[in-house]
């Protein structure tokens, strides 16, 4: 007893020091991040005030009981370092514990549409992942390979049940929902490797004209040449090393794009005819997207499509584009189904036409 009076007064002379701010915003980002992937799903038939510790132990023996609350304790300390877990990104120590619980979190739902809607929301969880990742100085590409292939998996396990669910004639119009999601997906993972070759290019660029500046001091008879030379190597260093990420922020483009195009094809070839119409309309215009688009164009004018009707068609295909969207959420428009698709093809036929006339 005089042990634990002397603690408790110790204790009383502590001073509650003030949270690190930095830590304060961490657990917020936790908090807000397992509220977006965790929502409530209905309303809250009691009050959490009106509950009593007690009342769910009543009528149960003190075995049975207490069996009970191990249990909870247990799910709610799982439940807790979960939470924790929400922001964490590959290559920190509780990513391993935010994966796993997803992984559960999948083996656990059964209904087939409902999991791939699930594989479709980690997926967008990966692509987050990774332009957090990106956003950090100096950091690893293996981390950004581990979310990467993560995130395939989940695009695979979507477009699996999708194509299951055309073959077996369950639900075309979910089949078709999917590859829409999957094309939405497609684009927003590329674009964030493009946005990040982008900046490793500037980066190269800039190093390169350090570079220039660095050799031509080193080249003179100043007393500091020697420190210029020096300087030199660690440049040449840092731009070999851009060099070698920009290589597999390309690869990885390649990789996520050309597995999308296979995981949207299975899919594809499960769909009605009209269906098929319509996405081979998308993969179409995808690709006239990419010849006007592609950032590593060496400028050749016979590779492009002649400027002025290049222009104007590119604007055709922006409504026809949204055209596509909206049909592919409602296939069950046939005729209206027809009808793109035959719009489309005029469009492509004269795209083709004015880029052989340039030639």
């Amino acid at each position: 007893m005089f042990k634990e009076r002397k603690i408790i007064k110790e204790l009383k002379k502590l001073r509650v020091a003030p949270a690190d701010k930095v830590f304060l915003a961490r657990l917020k980002e936790n908090l807000v991040e397992f509220m977006r992937f965790h929502p409530v799903r209905g309303p809250i038939k009691m009050p959490v005030l009106e509950l009593s510790p007690l009342s769910i132990f009543g009528g149960m023996n003190l075995a049975k009981a207490l069996s009970v609350f191990l249990i909870m304790a247990v799910v709610l300390g799982g439940a807790g370092a979960a939470w924790a877990s929400e922001a964490a990104l590959p290559g920190e120590p509780l990513y391993a514990l935010k994966t796993f619980g997803e992984d559960t979190r999948e083996k656990l739902t059964l209904n087939p549409q409902k999991k791939a809607e699930l594989g479709l929301r980690l997926a967008e969880k990966r692509i987050s992942e990774i332009e957090k990742i990106m956003a950090e100085k100096d950091y690893k590409f293996a981390n950004v390979q581990i979310a990467r292939e993560r995130f395939r998996g989940h695009v695979r396990l979507a477009s699996d049940i999708a194509e299951k669910e055309a073959r077996l004639g369950k639900d075309g119009d979910f089949a078709a929902l999917i590859t829409n999601e999957l094309h939405t997906k497609q684009v927003k993972a590329k674009q964030v490797f493009e946005n990040e070759q982008d900046k490793i290019k500037t980066k190269r660029h800039k190093l390169d004209r350090e570079l220039e500046l660095v050799e031509e001091r080193a080249k003179s008879a100043l007393p500091d040449a020697s420190l210029e030379a020096s300087r030199a190597g660690k440049l040449r260093a840092k731009i070999d090393d851009l060099s070698l990420l920009e290589i597999e922020i390309k690869n990885s483009k390649q990789i996520i794009t050309e597995n999308f195009s296979a995981e949207r094809k299975k899919i594809f070839d499960e769909l009605g005819e009209e269906e098929r119409k319509i996405e081979e309309a998308r993969e179409r215009k995808e690709e006239i997207d990419d010849i006007d688009a592609d950032p590593d164009d060496d400028g050749d004018d016979n590779n492009d499509i002649d400027g002025a009707a290049g222009a104007a068609a590119g604007a055709d295909l922006i409504d026809i584009d949204e055209n596509i969207d909206a049909t592919i959420g409602n296939v069950g428009h046939v005729d209206h189904g027809k009808a793109l698709y035959d719009d489309i093809e005029s469009e492509f036929d004269a795209i083709d036409i004015d880029d052989e006339e340039g030639m």
